[in-house]
């Protein structure tokens, strides 16, 4: 990818999240990017699927194979790459922990210390998201999504794109 394509996908995720912002539809409130050159580390571990661990829900009733469904990765990353749920063998993987009661940091998530969660509703929806290698977090990302409705799986989608899109750029 050259320097500018990457600038420019980098400006067009924070616009999106800049004017998002405008009518409240989603905040990512928080990135913190531990290690750099991610998709070296990521691209491998999605072979047959990006392992995805699920815990708690965005709305009320809504699986998470259902969640994993939904999920994409932003343009620019192989097309190819989908996710799955992941098995305690998955020592890498990405976990997602929906209307968390608590913020714990990645390295706990890594480790399997999970917070407690709030039930999902029927609008809005919080997410913790932390791809890990291992034990080890090599990026996290917060998003809150006030208006998005269980009715909108591709508002859902759209949401958990951009949050994988300020994550892994």
């Amino acid at each position: 990818m050259s320097r500018l394509t990457a600038m420019l996908g980098r400006l067009a995720a924070v616009l999106s999240v800049a004017l998002a912002g405008c009518d409240d539809v989603e905040r990512i409130t928080r990135v913190d990017a531990l290690v750099s050159n991610l998709r070296s580390r990521i691209v491998p571990m999605a072979a047959g699927g990006l392992p995805t661990e699920v815990h708690g829900a965005p709305f009320a009733g809504l699986s998470a194979g259902e969640v994993v469904a939904r999920l994409r990765l932003p343009n620019g990353w192989p097309a190819d790459i989908g996710f799955r749920a992941a098995t305690p063998a998955d020592a890498s993987r990405l976990v997602l922990v929906f209307n968390p009661t608590t913020a714990p940091d990645g390295y706990a998530l890594c480790r399997g210390v999970v917070p407690p969660t709030g039930a999902g509703g029927e609008k809005g929806f919080s997410a913790l998201a932390t791809f890990c290698e291992s034990e080890r977090p090599l990026v996290t990302g917060f998003l809150e999504a006030p208006n998005v409705r269980a009715d909108a799986p591709e508002a859902f989608a759209a949401a958990m794109t951009r949050l994988f899109q300020q994550m892994l750029d």
